[in-house]
C-alpha cells in the first residue's frame, strides 16, 4: 500500500485500486475537521480510515487496539499491537493516530 501497489518491483495491485481504495468517495464518508470539542470524524474507504488533512495518510483499525498506520507523504509505517482494555476505545484511537503523526513528523521531517 506505501508504494501504490508494488512490491520490490513487480505490480501486486494496480495504483487506480489503491487510490481507491484509499480515497472517500461518497459525502458521508469524507474526514470531517475537528469540531469544538477538539474530536474530528475520519473518512472511510475499502477498510482503510482516512483522517482529516494529513499527508494522505490512512489507517487500519482492529479491535483492542490493533492498527496499521501508512503515511505516503513522509514514507513511514506504523504498526501498533495493542490489548486495549475494551474492544473500541475511540479516545485511545485518536491518542494513537495523534502520536503516530507526530512519529511521522520526527522520523521524516
Amino acid at each position: 500500500m506505501m508504494n501504490k501497489g508494488t512490491l520490490g518491483g513487480p505490480r501486486i495491485v494496480s495504483a487506480s485500486w489503491v487510490h481507491d481504495s484509499t480515497t472517500p468517495d461518497a459525502a458521508y464518508l469524507m474526514p470531517k475537521p475537528p469540531g469544538e470539542d477538539g474530536s474530528a470524524a475520519l473518512g472511510y474507504a475499502y477498510q482503510w480510515w482516512v483522517p482529516y488533512g494529513n499527508d494522505g495518510v490512512f489507517m487500519a483499525q482492529g479491535i483492542f487496539g490493533q492498527m496499521i498506520y501508512v503515511n505516503p507523504t513522509r514514507h513511514v509505517v506504523i504498526v501498533q499491537s495493542s490489548a486495549w482494555p475494551e474492544a473500541v476505545a475511540s479516545s485511545l484511537a485518536a491518542e494513537a493516530a495523534t502520536a503516530m503523526d507526530e512519529i511521522a513528523r520526527q522520523v521524516s521531517p
